[in-house]
């Protein structure tokens, strides 16, 4: 699963929308057991995915809505210690790993870097192929997509990093878990077309969703949804959002995140949750399938990147270079 691209990365645009409808909500204040409050907005139905069972305590909880999320440190690796220069413009995961772009200190290449994980430990890292531009990364659970500097889309299939054909039209891309389809950015923006991959390439791709009143950058897609991330101009700040649209190209949802004043980090999409972060330890979290606002949670953590391993458990990269898992 993907979670969103790094604003700056050089092929990437944001847009200005059009107006939309807000849910108008009630807010209410909430106890928070990980530290600060939370404001819900509507009462959460939703239906959590069972997981598996998990052989350590919390290391904090916080509740959100009816619900309760837990957070988990993942130990054994600091990423501190390790002589690279990770960019996380993107972050994905598997059952088994996280994987990002990283530069080796002396290396003159950035390299796409696996760090596997079991449970609440983190087993191993190191590199596992060149990668070149930070907004192309995705995996659909079991390969990892990136592109290289001479612009070829290549893979890593969890045991070897396969080299695929040139390919000058690559742009960010969603990647739906266990399936071989691509969702592609295209015409800067415009448009996003669904595609096949096939050994190294984007085959049979068609316009999925037509041009809107915003550009639009795919971050996740299953099944049944894909969302878009763009940016609209509001009383003089940049707003990010996310919209989601059913496969024949239909919006479904539209969902507001932090204003830029608030330094706005991440966005990740689970099986029942849309979340969004920014820099204060604010979590935003709606209710995927209705759009609804559940609440904002203030919390002591420092979240900067996230990505959905499974279900709604989500991976997060924190400001003090350390990842934790939270299950919401």
């Amino acid at each position: 699963m993907t979670n969103d691209d790094e604003k700056s990365c050089g092929r990437d645009s944001g847009g200005v929308a059009f107006g939309f409808s807000r849910s108008r909500v009630r807010r209410r204040q909430q106890n928070v057991l990980g530290g600060g409050t939370a404001k819900p907005a509507t009462s959460s139905t939703v239906s959590v995915p069972s997981r598996a069972p998990v052989s350590t305590p919390p290391t904090t909880t916080f509740k959100f809505g009816e619900h309760e999320a837990k957070v988990y440190d993942l130990k054994g690796i600091d990423l501190k210690q390790q002589e690279i220069t990770p960019n996380f413009g993107r972050l994905v995961a598997t059952k088994e790993a996280m994987y990002f772009h990283a530069k080796k200190k002396g290396d003159k290449d950035q390299a796409l870097w696996q760090l596997k994980y079991d449970h609440e430990n983190l087993t191993g890292i190191g590199p596992v192929g060149l990668s070149a531009d930070i907004a192309v990364l995705a995996t659909n659970g079991k390969n990892v997509y990136c592109e290289s500097r001479e612009q070829t889309f290549d893979w890593y299939d969890g045991k070897t990093f396969h080299t695929g054909k040139k390919n000058t039209a690559i742009r960010p891309i969603a990647a739906v878990a266990g399936k071989d389809t691509i969702y592609t950015y295209t015409k800067m923006g415009e448009t996003i077309t669904k595609g096949r991959f096939d050994n190294g390439e984007i085959k049979d791709a068609k316009e999925v969703i037509g041009k809107q009143n915003f550009n639009m950058t795919p971050v996740y897609a299953d099944d049944k949804e894909i969302f878009v991330r763009s940016e609209v101009k509001k009383d003089g700040k940049t707003v990010e959002f996310l919209a989601s649209f059913d496969t024949n190209g239909k919006e479904l949802h539209h969902f507001d995140g932090f204003p830029s004043n608030e330094n706005p980090y991440g966005w990740t999409v689970t099986a029942n949750y849309v979340v969004h972060v920014k820099a204060k330890g604010v979590f935003r979290i709606y209710d995927r399938a209705t759009g609804k606002l559940i609440a904002d949670v203030e919390t002591k953590l420092k979240p900067y990147r996230m990505a959905t391993i499974t279900g709604n458990d989500v991976l997060v990269y924190d400001l003090d270079k350390r990842f934790y898992r939270v299950d919401f």
